[in-house]
């Protein structure tokens, strides 16, 4: 379950990397990061309910999945061109 938590908050804080790299600081990023929080620790109990009654070779599917989606996250922000 913590690696649910972690890929989901990787792919959720992903869009507000390239402003927090080029030095600009933002009041409401403190506020995106609190509702990020909450958002997170709501999925990861709806998660929990939901892989109750999957069988565990299914699960770790699942997980990978995810990391696999937050993986191409990141790539993609390393990727992405400069925008000035």
């Amino acid at each position: 379950m913590k690696s649910m938590r972690v890929v989901l908050a990787a792919v959720l804080l992903a869009p507000l990397l390239p402003a927090h790299a080029a030095g600009e600081e933002s009041p409401a990023l403190g506020h995106a990061l609190a509702l990020i929080h909450v958002f997170v620790r709501i999925a990861a109990g709806l998660a929990k309910e939901m892989l109750a009654d999957v069988p565990s070779e299914h699960r770790a599917t699942l997980y990978a999945i995810g990391r696999d989606l937050a993986a191409v996250a990141r790539k993609n922000l390393r990727n992405r061109p400069a925008e000035r």
